[in-house]
C-alpha cells in the first residue's frame, strides 16, 4: 500500500512538473536617478515604495563604488538597510541579505544583479570581474558564493558550505548545483 501511494506521488509530482512556469529570466532595468533605484529596491524587498519610506531605504543604506574596467564604468553595489525601531526588516540578526549590484554611466543606472550574503569581497577570478559573499548560518559555518559578470549581469557560479576552524582554516562540507 505503501509503496502504491508513493508511486502515486511521483507520478503526480512528474506530471505537474511540466506545466509548470520556466524560470523568469533575468531582466535589465535602467533608472534616470538614484531615487527611481531606490524605489525599485524598496519594491524587490517588500517595502513601501512611498517617497518617505524611499528617502529612509536610501539614507540608512550604504553603497560602495568599484572601477568596472571592462566598460570603463563604475559598479555600484548596495548594501540596503531598512530599521524599524531597533532592529533591521530588511537584513538578518547576523547581517544575512541582499547586495544589490548596479552600473553607473554618465546618465544611467542598470540594474546587474544581486547577491546574497552577510559579506562581501570584491575579486578578479581568472580575469573576470568577480564578488564573493558569506551567508552566516552559524558560529562556525558559512556559505560561500561567487557571483561573476558574463558580459550582461551577474550570475552566481558557485555555492559552497565550508566549516570554519579556529586557526583560519576552512573545510569544504559542501558544494550546491
Amino acid at each position: 500500500m505503501r509503496k502504491k501511494i508513493y508511486i502515486t506521488f511521483i507520478l503526480i509530482l512528474l506530471s505537474t512538473a511540466s506545466i509548470l512556469p520556466p524560470a523568469k529570466a533575468f531582466e535589465t532595468e535602467f533608472f534616470t536617478n538614484y531615487f527611481s533605484a531606490f524605489r525599485f529596491l524598496a519594491e524587490k524587498s517588500h517595502l513601501s515604495s512611498d517617497d518617505k519610506n524611499v528617502f529612509k531605504l536610501a539614507a540608512e543604506s550604504s553603497i560602495t563604488k568599484f572601477p568596472f574596467e571592462e566598460k570603463g564604468e563604475l559598479i555600484l553595489v548596495v548594501n540596503l538597510n531598512y530599521y524599524k525601531d531597533s532592529y533591521n526588516s530588511v537584513r538578518s540578526p547576523n547581517g544575512n541579505g541582499h547586495f544589490y549590484i548596479f552600473l553607473s554611466t554618465d546618465d544611467l543606472l542598470e540594474y546587474l544583479g544581486s547577491m546574497e550574503g552577510a559579506g562581501y569581497s570584491q575579486e578578479t577570478i581568472n580575469g573576470d570581474f568577480s564578488f564573493i559573499t558569506n551567508w552566516i548560518i552559524g558560529e562556525n559555518e558559512a556559505i560561500e558564493s561567487t557571483y561573476q559578470y558574463n558580459g550582461e549581469h551577474f550570475i552566481r557560479i558557485s555555492k559552497i558550505l565550508y566549516e570554519y576552524k579556529p586557526d583560519g582554516s576552512k573545510t569544504k562540507i559542501r558544494e550546491y548545483k
